[in-house]
């Protein structure tokens, strides 16, 4: 069954987009919304919504460097399940490494999945891929991560018996196998479909590790170390998957970083579980805005670079 969002999108691709210079308009709501992430980040930045005054830079600075390591590692492991999602459907080049980066600095947009709306312009605009492909493929990709991110919240749990967790744990990676099983074309053969779709979760709970620990090093950091590991993940992927479960809602903005304050006054004092979800605020963001811009414009100029080497004629029609 279609799901709503991409029947609607596909609905104003076929009216207004489809006609004359649709790729151009798709191209305008590409470029609009990234130019208004880099808008939203340097507003971040420069109006002091990321509290700067209460973080003392000096001592964190290590665990930001340390932190920008693992992101890059996240989105990399990320863009791997990414682009073998989409390889089904056209060839991967280094635009698809654009369009990601670029969709990475959306993902700061707040008010709903302004990202997945970029990223399927993106897509509509320098590919030949129809709309629905990258719709559904975000869909698929945020259906996996969250249901990963069940799995890790069930295995943090200490109070639940081991067999209950281990059913839970089974049942969760039977539905996102099956879902990334019937992602890929029918005519593969059933077990390499079903080989490539453990590759992806296994990826994906990488993804969620390296996330983890981010958390857990800022924490240290901090000087935070009366938490133990396993209730460090369950907050932090208990809070995290609240974030996801809103970003499908407008005025998502600050989802995350709540949720985390108040999951660790249980441990700590107010004041300290604040500046903790600030310090994680901020390392998402400087991650985001960097990591962002830099594949962006890395990518560009090598998708040019090749571009213009394949136009070149041979050396004997010179």
């Amino acid at each position: 069954m279609r799901l709503d969002l991409v029947g609607l999108i596909e609905k104003v691709d076929t009216t207004f987009f489809a006609r004359n210079n649709a790729r151009q308009r798709w191209g305008w709501v590409g470029y609009g919304l990234t130019i208004l992430a880099l808008i939203f980040l340097v507003f971040t930045f420069f109006s002091d919504q990321l509290n700067l005054q209460v973080i003392n830079l000096r001592t964190i600075w290590p665990t930001i460097l340390i932190s920008l390591s693992i992101y890059l590692f996240s989105l990399l492991v990320q863009f791997i399940v990414w682009a073998r999602l989409i390889s089904f459907h056209g060839k991967i080049t280094w635009k698809d490494v654009e369009i990601y980066s670029r969709m990475i600095m959306m993902r700061r947009i707040p008010g709903g999945p302004w990202h997945w709306l970029g990223r399927s312009a993106m897509y509509r605009t320098s590919t030949e891929l129809p709309l629905r492909v990258p719709l559904l493929g975000s869909m698929v990709e945020w259906i996996l991560m969250f249901i990963v991110c069940g799995a890790l919240f069930i295995f943090s749990l200490e109070r639940i018996q081991s067999w209950m967790s281990f059913l839970l744990i089974s049942v969760l990676f039977i539905i996102s196998m099956g879902i990334a099983i019937s992602w890929q074309p029918k005519q593969r053969p059933i077990l390499n479909r079903a080989i490539e779709s453990g590759g992806w979760i296994l990826l994906y709970l990488l993804a969620w590790i390296s996330s983890y620990l981010i958390f857990s090093i800022l924490l240290n950091g901090i000087g935070v170390t009366n938490i133990g590991w396993r209730e460090e993940l369950r907050i932090w992927t208990l809070s995290a998957g609240i974030g996801m479960l809103f970003v499908l809602f407008p005025a998502t903005f600050g989802i995350v970083e709540a949720s985390l304050a108040t999951l660790l006054q249980q441990y700590i004092n107010p004041p300290l579980a604040v500046l903790v979800a600030i310090a994680i605020r901020l390392i998402y963001t400087i991650a985001d805005a960097m990591w962002g811009i830099l594949g962006w414009v890395f990518s560009k100029y090598l998708f040019n670079h090749f571009e213009i080497s394949n136009q070149k004629p041979p050396l004997s029609e010179q």
